[in-house]
C-alpha cells in the first residue's frame, strides 16, 4: 500500500513539472506575441517611415485625363496631393485617389 501512494505521489509529481513547463511556455510566448503587438502599435501611431521605399512606375491612369506615360513623379507627405510629369513634359498635380500608378 506504501509503494503504491509513492508511485501516486511521484507521477503527480511529474505530472506536475510538465504542466508548469507548459505554462510557462504558453506564457513566454504569449508576453512576446503581446509585446510584439505594442511595439508594431506604438510605430504605426507615431506615422514613421521604418524602411526606405522607392517605387519606379512607367504609366499612371488619371480620372478625366486617361493614360500618360510617366517620366517623374512625386508623392507630398504631408498631404494626399501626387504631382505626375508625363513623358511630354505636361504636369498633373490632383489628389492621390483620382490617379493609379503602374510599373510594367
Amino acid at each position: 500500500m506504501i509503494n503504491k501512494n509513492i508511485l501516486f505521489i511521484k507521477e503527480r509529481n511529474t505530472n506536475m513539472k510538465k504542466f508548469k513547463k507548459v505554462l510557462f511556455t504558453v506564457s513566454s510566448v504569449s508576453f512576446l506575441i503581446l509585446s510584439i503587438s505594442f511595439i508594431i502599435i506604438g510605430l504605426v501611431g507615431c506615422n514613421k517611415q521604418i524602411v526606405d521605399t522607392n517605387y519606379n512606375f512607367t504609366e499612371a491612369i488619371i480620372d478625366d485625363i486617361g493614360t500618360v506615360k510617366v517620366s517623374k513623379w512625386n508623392d507630398y507627405s504631408d498631404s494626399d496631393m501626387i504631382q505626375i510629369i508625363d513623358d511630354k513634359g505636361n504636369v498633373y498635380y490632383t489628389h492621390s485617389s483620382k490617379v493609379i500608378l503602374i510599373h510594367r
